[in-house]
Parts: C-alpha cells; sequence; structure tokens
C-alpha cells in the first residue's frame, strides 16, 4: 500500500524537476537570444553606411590638361557628379577621397585623373566633411579621362579664351564623327540648335571609382562610365 503512494509521489516530484529544468533551460536561451539581438541592433546603429551615387552625364565644364600619357592618350578632366548620402543611424566625417579607373578600383591611377571635387557653388570641397545621420550632399568631381590624338587635337584647336562645356564638346566632336573615346557616332543637326548624337560601335568608355575614406577607415567606392553610368 505504501509503495504506490510513494511512488507516485516519486514520478510526480520528477516531472515537476523535469518541467523546472526545462523552463530553466528555456529562459536562459531567451536571455541569451534577448542579447544577441539587443547586441546586433546596437551595432547596426553603430555601423556607419555611406552612399554614393555618380552620374556622368552632366552638362559640365570641360578642362583640357597639358598630360600626354602616351599610349594611354591626353587627359581631358571633365566634371561628374555625386551625391554622398548618410545612410546610417551615425554622424560620419569623411577625411579623404581618391579617383582610379578600371574594372575594378585601384586599378590604374595616372597624372591628372584627379582633377578636384567642388561643390554645387563651385566651391572646393574641404576636408574632413561631415554628414548627419540622413544628410546628403552634392558635388561635382572632375575625372581625368584620356582621349585619343584626333580628338585631343580637335579640342585644342577652340578658343582658348572658350569655356568648355560636355554638350559643346559632344557637338564639335560630333561633327567630326567620333566622341571622346574615339568611338564612331552619327551626328546631325535642326533647327533650332537641335541635335542628334549617337554612338555606332562598341561604346567604348572608361569606368572610374571614386573611394571616400571615413576617419573610422571605412572605405566606400561610388563607380560610373559614359554610356553605362552603373
Amino acid at each position: 500500500m505504501t509503495g504506490k503512494p510513494d511512488y507516485f509521489a516519486r514520478t510526480t516530484a520528477l516531472i515537476s524537476l523535469t518541467f523546472a529544468i526545462v523552463a530553466i533551460v528555456v529562459s536562459y536561451y531567451q536571455q541569451v537570444l534577448a542579447q544577441e539581438f539587443q547586441k546586433e541592433q546596437f551595432e547596426i546603429l553603430q555601423k556607419e553606411k555611406l552612399t554614393i551615387k555618380v552620374n556622368p552625364n552632366v552638362d559640365g565644364s570641360i578642362r583640357l590638361t597639358n598630360y600626354n600619357l602616351g599610349h594611354l592618350g591626353h587627359v581631358v578632366q571633365i566634371s561628374w557628379k555625386i551625391i554622398i548620402s548618410n545612410t546610417g543611424n551615425q554622424k560620419l566625417s569623411i577625411t579623404d577621397y581618391s579617383v582610379t579607373r578600371g574594372g575594378s578600383p585601384e586599378s590604374l591611377y595616372y597624372s591628372g585623373i584627379d582633377g578636384g571635387i567642388i561643390n554645387k557653388k563651385l566651391q572646393v570641397i574641404e576636408f574632413p566633411l561631415i554628414l548627419d545621420p540622413g544628410e546628403s550632399r552634392l558635388a561635382y568631381i572632375f575625372v581625368g579621362i584620356t582621349v585619343p590624338p584626333l580628338a585631343y587635337k580637335i579640342l585644342s584647336s577652340l578658343d582658348k579664351n572658350a569655356t568648355l562645356t560636355d554638350i559643346l564638346v559632344m557637338k564639335v566632336l560630333g561633327k567630326q564623327g567620333i566622341d571622346y573615346y574615339g568611338n564612331t557616332v552619327q551626328y546631325e543637326e535642326f533647327e533650332g540648335g537641335l541635335f542628334h548624337f549617337s554612338v555606332k560601335d562598341t561604346k567604348k568608355a572608361q569606368r572610374f571609382w571614386i573611394k571616400f575614406t571615413t576617419g573610422r577607415g571605412n572605405i566606400y567606392y561610388g563607380t560610373g562610365m559614359a554610356y553605362n553610368p552603373n
């Protein structure tokens, strides 16, 4: 008679102990998961995030340079529009930038590739550049493309006092059947100053990479090229 109640009591106690252990384990893992989640959220909030959009198709000013790089061609600096946005949750400081060319960042660097960076008021941007969370800045950067001898000869023959713009240069070169890069183009003019310009062949162009470095040492890139901005 006493055996059954003892067995029942022991079984009940064992079940209760098992549930207690399970509850402790579940509670422990819930705390661990909560801590990991909080850690991830904290890291997200602390992480810098910079977005750079590059637009090569801007009717900006053009600079002819004296840099003759032999087989690469002559350097002509053209202005590209860039939008720099702090898309993170932390204020960040941009301390430096650089310009390179090629299929990937840092592939090619040469004299005249970086013609400077200015703001929308045409003032040289000074670093460090501070951006608050959600803040964006518009800037123009002069990238030094290399052009073949014929294109450079045509541009060099223009009035030295004239202000060269991308549209003007496009028209001047288009009349000769070429573009900056030596591509064959079809060019037509119409009344009222209208014109049609289209590249006929493989659309040779040059891809540039704009690198920005933050005070924390993080690196971000924006990239673009004529005929294929992305």
